[in-house]
């Protein structure tokens, strides 16, 4: 009696488990995170430019003796 190996008698390896359980969950939150920081710098960012638009009347104003240019 001989013994042949063919593929279908190595053993198998089971699945792997997934790394993360939730699965994409994770990623959900982390782009909710992302979409807050950007609502944050967006905020800031409107707040630096009435901060700029009325640093510049004033200097329009003293510098040049006239009205701002939206006036």
């Amino acid at each position: 009696m001989t013994k042949t190996r063919t593929p279908d008698a190595a053993p198998r390896r089971p699945a792997a488990a997934p790394a993360l359980p939730d699965g994409a969950g994770w990623m959900q939150d982390l782009l909710k995170l992302q979409a807050a920081q950007w609502q944050a710098m967006m905020t800031w960012q409107d707040a630096m430019r009435a901060l700029n638009q009325e640093w510049w009347e004033g200097w329009m104003c003293r510098w040049t003796g006239g009205v701002p240019i939206d006036g």
